[in-house]
């Protein structure tokens, strides 16, 4: 009797585990749903105007105005940025070898005083000037947020402890 109380007990725990996996996973999937159709679009765009055929990153920016900035190859083989406007104007695509990777202003980022890890980084336009946007925490817990030059790694602006 005791033992069938047991194994009843367990297929209702491993139901409910089951359960809330699969809701879990059900709203990850709904919660990025947003994500997977602008890079889609900024996808299709970047291949229009800029001929991009392989997508290596895509960085979701807002700002003043949002951007979805592509970064990829073309059919040339020549790497590009695309920095596409949510808001239909114009995009600007720049070649690669003119700005600075991710890896560049992690590493630069990191060296900054009081900087303890980076949060978020992302790439768009700011006063049409391409730039990276990283978000840290400091050593003492508070938030930095940076804005860097695309094209050289300098600090455009710098805000600490938010």
């Amino acid at each position: 009797m005791k033992k069938q109380k047991h194994e009843k007990l367990l297929k209702i725990v491993t139901a409910l585990i089951i359960v809330i996996i699969v809701s879990s996973l059900a709203i990850i999937h709904i919660a990025n749903r947003p994500v997977r159709k602008a890079k889609s679009e900024a996808k299709k765009i970047a291949a229009d105007i800029a001929g991009i055929d392989r997508v290596t990153d895509f960085y979701w920016f807002t700002r003043e105005k949002t951007y979805f900035t592509i970064l990829g190859s073309d059919t040339k083989g020549t790497n590009l940025t695309v920095f596409i406007p949510d808001d239909g104007s114009e995009a600007v695509v720049m070649d690669q070898a003119k700005g600075t990777t991710e890896d560049d202003i992690i590493q630069s980022v990191l060296e900054f005083d009081g900087v303890k890890r980076i949060k978020k980084i992302s790439l768009g336009m700011q006063k049409k000037q391409p730039v990276w946007e990283v978000v840290t925490t400091s050593q003492d817990g508070g938030l930095n947020y940076y804005l860097l030059d695309y094209t050289n790694g300098k600090v455009v602006q710098e805000i600490k402890n938010v």
